[in-house]
């Protein structure tokens, strides 16, 4: 099914440009429209929608750098200030995953500063982080004082294995999320457990928005997955869907207003102008989702 409006000019449906192969199932995909200068491309099997970044080899380095964080764009202001809300959020996932399994290991991706994983040591795992950004990656090792590796996900390595591993807002973002999916696996333990939280563009929010919804900002992030697609990865690559839902989250104004002027333009974001960069507000929308699923191969 196509969630875009029909109407839309920026729509090329009606001159495809068989450019590219699905990055999930390998059949022919179609540019849908572009996006930040990018084609956003539809499997005409799958219904996946992504984008590939022209510089594969530099992609991580340029789109994850300091100013990801510390910047505009669709990134943060100031990713810093919000560590008390991804503290929480770490906690919370921690409770989740300890109702279906003890307390024990943890692998949390794209960790960043490690905000998620001090969260999760919280409430009684212990584990690592793996971060591609050496300024955050060094925070969370000196700052927080949870163990962090920089390196990219692609390039991790390590001897252990462990009872879970944490995807949190990250998958979106990898160029090959199959060989990402494939590594999780190999990295955790039998009936080891792999969080994910992204955004679900088969959502109300996603579908009402069409191509003007937040999510489409590549080059940061790369795919846009439904429920139903995401699901269907997981379980191609031996993995059971154990639980799902949608969290409460919390957002600061302050990356509202960053992703608001990078999307919609600087008359947007100064709607949010009187609004102080530090509070925290609920997030509403209906389009993010966790899932929880068990590894069941060897």
């Amino acid at each position: 099914m196509n969630f875009l409006p029909a109407n839309s000019e920026s729509l090329h449906i009606a001159t495809h440009k068989l450019n590219s192969n699905c990055l999930l199932c390998g059949c022919t995909a179609l540019e849908r429209f572009q996006c930040s200068g990018m084609p956003v491309y539809e499997c005409a099997t799958c219904r996946h929608q992504f984008a590939i970044p022209t510089e594969a080899d530099t992609h991580v380095s340029e789109t994850y750098g300091d100013d990801y964080f510390f910047g505009v764009g669709a990134g943060y202001e100031n990713y810093l200030e919000e560590g008390d809300l991804l503290v929480a959020r770490g906690e919370k996932y921690a409770s989740l995953l300890a109702e279906h399994t003890e307390p024990g290991s943890v692998l949390d991706v794209g960790s960043a500063a490690g905000f998620l994983l001090r969260g999760m040591v919280k409430a009684g795992w212990h584990g690592m982080g793996v971060e591609p950004n050496l300024q955050l990656s060094t925070y969370a090792r000196d700052v927080l004082h949870v163990e962090s590796t920089c390196s990219t996900f692609e390039n991790f390595h390590s001897d252990s294995t462990f009872d879970s591993v944490s995807m949190i807002q990250v998958i979106s973002h990898f160029i090959d999320p199959v060989r990402s999916i494939a590594k999780a696996a190999e990295l955790l333990r039998p009936q080891g457990l792999l969080l994910i939280e992204t955004w679900d563009r088969s959502s109300w929010t996603a579908r009402l928005l069409g191509q003007h919804w937040h999510e489409y900002s590549p080059p940061s992030v790369l795919h846009w997955f439904t429920k139903a697609r995401l699901t269907t990865l997981l379980c191609d690559n031996g993995f059971e869907i154990v639980a799902s839902g949608r969290p409460r989250r919390w957002i600061q104004i302050g990356h509202a207003k960053s992703l608001v002027r990078y999307k919609y333009g600087p008359y947007a974001a100064a709607a949010l102008c009187w609004l102080p960069i530090s509070l925290k507000v609920p997030y509403f929308g209906d389009d993010l989702r966790w899932i929880l699923a068990r590894k069941i191969t060897e």
